[in-house]
């Protein structure tokens, strides 16, 4: 079977982004470019505790789509 692309797909340059996160797979990169911050600095405790809080009093409304704006 021969696949049949429009033109434009030819001129499609690789992410960037993609590339530089890549490279931080290497642990000899320190990655102060691709953006991701020291583990350390992720509230992982305070976030299990927010979300526990949220699946035990609204767990529905958590998961439904709802306005952009969040919920408060």
């Amino acid at each position: 079977m021969e696949y049949v692309f429009s033109d434009r797909i030819s001129a499609l340059q690789p992410s960037a982004i993609r590339e530089i996160l890549k490279a931080t797979a290497d642990p000899a990169i320190i990655p102060f470019a691709a953006g991701n911050p020291d583990v350390a600095a992720f509230p992982v405790d305070d976030v299990r505790r927010i979300s526990a809080k949220i699946f035990e009093n609204e767990p529905i409304t958590a998961l439904q789509y709802g306005v952009t704006e969040g919920y408060e």
